[in-house]
């Protein structure tokens, strides 16, 4: 389409995280690398953490980082179908849009 120059397939799903109502979200980095501007809450550069985040690391808001006491470095334990995967949060990011009871 004309003037359209990527598309972000992002998709979000309820779970629970500690006994308690949390979203986890899947995007397409290289887009959000590129056309995101999501701003860290330490200052960090999030174009280069988007373009080489780990296969088992993770991006929180910082909303989810408040409610649930998590900080960069922690691991957070996600029951996936297999089983838990653990991811480490690798950047908090300012998220206005999400803050709401179960971010």
């Amino acid at each position: 389409m004309p003037g359209i120059l990527a598309v972000d397939g992002f998709v979000e799903h309820p779970i629970e995280y500690k006994g308690e109502p949390a979203n986890i979200a899947g995007a397409d980095l290289e887009v959000v690398a590129k056309y995101g501007h999501l701003l860290c809450t330490d200052g960090e550069n999030a174009q280069e953490i988007c373009e080489h985040l780990g296969a088992n690391e993770a991006i929180i808001t910082e909303s989810f980082a408040v409610r649930k006491h998590v900080k960069k470095g922690d691991i957070l334990d996600i029951q996936g179908i297999s089983g838990t995967v653990p991811l480490k949060v690798k950047a908090i990011y300012y998220d206005y849009a999400s803050d709401w009871d179960t971010s």
